[in-house]
């Protein structure tokens, strides 16, 4: 007598769509922060010579 679990919402496209923008934005987040990482890590080590 196992119940499923429902969730009380439905997956609809839009909720897919929205998901899929979300996780683009972040990857260009992602890569953009490592170019900035990189970037400061170089100016830093041109201070410390």
């Amino acid at each position: 007598m196992t119940k499923t679990y429902q969730p009380p919402y439905t997956i609809t496209p839009t909720i897919i769509r929205l998901i899929s923008e979300i996780s683009e934005q972040l990857g260009r987040l992602s890569v953009l922060d490592d170019k900035k990482n990189l970037s400061l890590r170089r100016i830093r080590q041109i201070r410390t010579i």
